[in-house]
């Protein structure tokens, strides 16, 4: 439990270097017709494949070269059917979707996975519609009741209408600052109270935020991945190493009110080298789009 909360306090401030976001308008993006797609086709995959393991849905869904970032699925459609296979039991309840450009997150509660209940992030990539590329990042379920927070891992909503490209900027420049520059006066600008946390290990509020980023290790790197957002919530995937003698992969939520960050999920896993993962894969690659 020791290492498990250094991974989490660590985590829950140590976003850095996050990538550079286009600048945009201050008007609300309108959501594309490719991204309403895209969710459809992620609702459809939830339903047909992981709930009701139909495996034609693979062929219907995904692209038989699918690259697949999970160290628990082969590579490929091939792997994946031969996962479903292997999960009969399998369950997934959706709490959040997040739909930008060519990529879609969902965040569930999922059964039947493994012998316990667990927390999963995934990322589809899309092309022209069918799936070509998945990340997930996967975490056992702790209570509200058992968590330093008292707050669930998980919450149903639909992000509301803001600005996507402000809230990227805001995410990206409020943790280079304060996890980079190591400014704690810059926390006022970006976040405020209640700052609601929901990792099981970490209590809620700005004063724990500032205690986790003093406990840094002083030689704590972070490597950048995706970075997506539909209205208010903002996700950041990334490698992060030297909190734990493993490197770790974490995925990440940030809800932004009035320019400010208010919420914050995050699951977090040790990285599976790729060549003891069944995918063949990084567990975590940058985002070549904008």
């Amino acid at each position: 439990m020791k290492l498990k909360a250094t991974i989490a306090a660590a985590l829950t401030v140590l976003m850095a270097a996050t990538p550079t976001v286009a600048s945009a308008s201050h008007a609300p993006n309108p959501r594309t017709w490719q991204e309403i797609r895209n969710e459809q086709v992620a609702k459809a995959v939830v339903h047909e494949l992981f709930n009701r393991h139909d495996l034609k849905a693979v062929d219907r869904y995904f692209r038989q070269s699918l690259v697949q970032h999970s160290p628990d699925i082969a590579n490929g459609a091939t792997g994946l059917k031969q996962f479903i296979r292997q999960k009969p039991k399998l369950r997934y309840d959706v709490f959040k979707m997040i739909a930008d450009d060519d990529y879609v997150m969902l965040q569930s509660r999922v059964t039947g996975r493994s012998a316990v209940t667990q927390i999963v992030m995934d990322v589809f990539r899309f092309d022209r519609s069918k799936i070509v590329e998945q990340w997930d990042v996967v975490m056992t379920e702790v209570p509200a009741s058992e968590s330093a927070n008292g707050n669930p891992m998980v919450t149903r909503g639909k992000p509301s209408k803001p600005n996507r490209h402000d809230n990227e900027r805001i995410v990206a420049t409020a943790l280079n600052e304060t996890m980079v520059k190591r400014n704690l006066s810059i926390i006022p600008r970006y976040y405020k109270e209640p700052y609601t946390q929901h990792d099981p290990l970490t209590p809620s509020g700005l004063v724990q935020l500032r205690k986790s980023i003093l406990a840094l290790p002083p030689d704590a790197t972070f490597e950048p991945g995706l970075i997506m957002a539909e209205g208010d919530e903002v996700v950041v995937h990334a490698r992060l190493r030297n909190i734990t003698p493993t490197p770790v992969i974490a995925m990440h939520v940030y809800r932004v009110d009035n320019g400010k960050i208010v919420e914050h999920w995050e699951l977090y896993q040790y990285e599976v080298p790729r060549d003891q993962s069944l995918s063949g894969n990084d567990m975590m690659t940058p985002r070549t789009g904008p």
